[in-house]
């Protein structure tokens, strides 16, 4: 089936604060930029929201996401479509059917099953790539995301598999490159082993994204105070369909579209033609895992 990309036109009159003349600059910046790949006007625009549509730090913001992209490819590179099939069999990444009132997509994400063998955090972050890239192309831009992680599957043993410097490298793309904003981060059914994740994580976040994470031991008593109930999943207390149901619906939908995501996957930096160096020589993730600052040109 042939896909269809959302209305781009429509996004002007959805998405306040987005502007024709903001998206057609950063088009021509981008001419100008040798070392980039030219944009789908979907990908700019999601990029001026999560910035609140500041022209300077969408700047950064898009070469801080191509530049990770290209030196993460534990994560971001491409996969066989085997293992893609395998990688939406095993991970539940879903983007429900409703947003907020303010908005913003949900995305509830977790385990399809408690198997510490099939497990991988470079394959969940792939799953999470993938979901949110055919997301954005079939539902457009939202002013921003809450995510719900169900942590019911998650035990002792995914955590020793947790390569922890991948893992900060990770959080630098969610802290200084993530083309949306995150609103909200709510963690459900939880146990004593979120209380260690989060512990070996705090001191690599900021405290901006970390302020953003609320834990529920019981979500039913208190997660229906962020987030109005009846937009989650029947079995979740909710009015939409089943979570497993909604896990088909998008895992067909990446399964079906997979050219075009080789298509993104492929859009990397060129560091030979970069026209400026980072002010670091040590590379993109420097020795203690932070983010090199770039200095672009206008």
């Amino acid at each position: 089936m042939t896909f269809s990309f959302v209305d781009v036109e429509l996004q002007y009159e959805k998405v306040k604060g987005l502007r024709r003349e903001d998206v057609a600059y950063l088009k021509e910046w981008l001419l100008r930029q040798p070392h980039l790949p030219q944009l789908r006007e979907l990908d700019i625009m999601a990029f001026l929201q999560s910035c609140d549509f500041s022209i300077e730090m969408t700047k950064v913001t898009i070469d801080n996401y191509y530049t990770i992209k290209t030196f993460c490819r534990e994560v971001f590179g491409p996969r066989d479509a085997e293992k893609v099939k395998t990688i939406v069999e095993h991970y539940q990444v879903v983007p429900l059917p409703e947003p907020t009132e303010e908005g913003y997509l949900i995305l509830m994400s977790g385990l399809k099953n408690s198997n510490v063998g099939v497990y991988s955090f470079e394959d969940y972050g792939k799953a999470i790539d993938m979901v949110g890239r055919m997301t954005l192309y079939s539902r457009g831009v939202f002013n921003g995301v809450v995510i719900i992680f169900n942590t019911k599957n998650l035990t002792f043993g995914h955590l020793t598999k947790l390569n922890i410097s991948l893992f900060r490298k990770y959080l630098v793309y969610l802290q200084e490159a993530l083309p949306a904003q995150l609103k909200q981060i709510h963690v459900i059914n939880t146990s004593s082993v979120i209380e260690k994740l989060l512990s070996i994580i705090r001191p690599f976040m900021k405290r901006e994204l970390f302020d953003l994470i609320h834990v529920h031991s019981d979500y039913k008593a208190t997660l229906f105070q962020h987030v109005r109930q009846a937009l989650l999943p029947q079995d979740f207390g909710g009015s939409q369909r089943s979570t497993d149901d909604l896990h088909d619906e998008i895992a067909t939908l990446v399964l079906e579209n997979i050219d075009l995501i080789r298509v993104d996957e492929a859009n990397l930096v060129d560091e030979s033609k970069r026209l400026v160096r980072w002010t670091k020589s040590v590379g993109v993730f420097g020795v203690d895992g932070s983010f090199k600052q770039l200095e672009l040109l206008d």
